[in-house]
């Protein structure tokens, strides 16, 4: 039901979703949301609602300020140039963190950093 729901969704402009198993998160710009067009899919998918603005920010900003350092085993730390030096490495890797650019969190380039040892 989520997947009719979001495609119903989206055709109204929502552009952003979180799915769980019992709850869809849907954003849209404020500008353009309707209770209207929201009640009538409530009524047909037989859902509640709940509506909240979320103030306007820097979102890539943001996440770069809370980039954490990765540490793969003895072998490498990934940091930005913001956070301490590692100690207890044999090379370190520093990056200006950008969504753009790898960090080294995902579980890929943490398996190849290892392999690479």
């Amino acid at each position: 039901m989520q997947e009719v729901l979001i495609a119903q969704l989206a055709g109204l402009g929502y552009d952003g979703f979180e799915e769980s198993a019992t709850i869809l998160k849907a954003y849209i710009p404020e500008a353009d949301f309707s209770d209207i067009e929201l009640n009538k899919l409530s009524k047909t998918y037989h859902f509640t609602y709940s509506k909240s603005i979320i103030k306007k920010q820097n979102w890539n900003k943001l996440w770069e300020a809370n980039f954490a350092p990765v540490q793969v085993d003895d072998f490498v730390g990934i940091r930005a140039d913001f956070h301490p030096s590692f100690t207890e490495v044999a090379h370190e890797i520093i990056i200006t963190p950008k969504m753009s650019f790898s960090t080294g969190h995902h579980a890929t380039t943490y398996s190849v950093m290892q392999m690479m040892r």
